[in-house]
C-alpha cells in the first residue's frame, strides 16, 4: 500500500526539527512544525491530540528563542489547553471502566 505523503510528514518529524535546529537551520525547523500542526489540526481529536500540543510547544518554544514572545505565548497556551483535555479525556475513560461508588451501588 502506497504511503501517504502527509503520513511521511508526520513520521519521525521531532527528531527532523531537532536535526533543522543543530543545523542552525530555524526556518526549515519553522517551517517543518508549521507543516505537522496543519496537518494535525485536521484530524478529528486535534482538540486532544498530544503531537499536535507538542508540536505547537516546539514551535512556541522557536519564537521564544527568536524573540517573537507573543507569538511563542500564543502557541504554548494552545498546547497546554490541548494537554489538559487529553488529560481530562484520559481520566474521564479511566473513571469509565471504574465507576464512582454510587454508581456501583445502584444495581
Amino acid at each position: 500500500m502506497a504511503e501517504d505523503g502527509s503520513d511521511a510528514l508526520l513520521r519521525g518529524w521531532s527528531a527532523r526539527v531537532e536535526e533543522l535546529v543543530d543545523q542552525q537551520d530555524h526556518d526549515g525547523a519553522v517551517n517543518l512544525l508549521e507543516e505537522v500542526i496543519a496537518k494535525l489540526s485536521l484530524g478529528e481529536n486535534a482538540a486532544s491530540n498530544l503531537g499536535l500540543a507538542a508540536a505547537l510547544q516546539d514551535l512556541g518554544g522557536l519564537y521564544a528563542s527568536e524573540g517573537l514572545s507573543l507569538r511563542a505565548d500564543s502557541l504554548l497556551s494552545s498546547s497546554l489547553v490541548i494537554r489538559q483535555r487529553a488529560e481530562k479525556q484520559a481520566s474521564s475513560a479511566a473513571g469509565d471502566q471504574h465507576p464512582s461508588p454510587e454508581l456501583r451501588n445502584m444495581h
